[in-house]
């Protein structure tokens, strides 16, 4: 996990969000979350154990916390396949009726600057359609390649970090 430890705090209309790297029971809910969002809807299996590329050190893990609970999450990965200080955003989740609040964002955006603390120039977005104003809104820019993730083409979409 990321050893960044600070936290901040946002207040949403609801009540007061915490924004930070998780600990290891807060792991098994990012993993419950994600499952919820991102794979149930596309009958994937559940999983309950960290993955090999989650558990890589220069990986950077953030999450949302209302009430003790993850409501948000983002892991950000080294892509050196695109150069020496790229990262990659994956498994962004939030919770549906949480959605379009500025968590989201937040998430990101913490963990944006992490990466950038780590010299980061660039970070790359494979966005499905739905979500492509929302990486619009945080400063990406389509570039004009496509992905195919999960049998559906995803726009690639750039931040530059600098």
């Amino acid at each position: 996990m990321s050893v960044y430890c600070y936290t901040y705090y946002i207040m949403t209309r609801e009540e007061k969000v915490i924004i930070k790297t998780p600990n290891g029971k807060e792991f098994v809910q990012v993993l419950d979350l994600r499952w919820r969002v991102l794979d149930e809807p596309l009958s994937c299996s559940h999983q309950t154990l960290p993955s090999k590329s989650d558990e890589k050190p220069d990986v950077i893990h953030v999450v949302a916390l209302k009430n003790n609970k993850v409501v948000s999450t983002v892991r950000l990965d080294p892509h050196p396949e695109r150069g020496d200080n790229v990262f990659l955003v994956r498994k962004m989740a939030t919770e549906p009726r949480l959605m379009r609040k500025g968590i989201g964002a937040k998430v990101l955006d913490y963990a944006e600057s992490i990466a950038r603390k780590r010299g980061a120039k660039n970070i790359i977005a494979h966005a499905f359609k739905g979500a492509v104003p929302f990486y619009e809104h945080m400063g990406y820019k389509l570039n004009g390649r496509i992905e195919m993730h999960d049998g559906e083409e995803t726009p690639e979409m750039v931040k530059s970090t600098f």
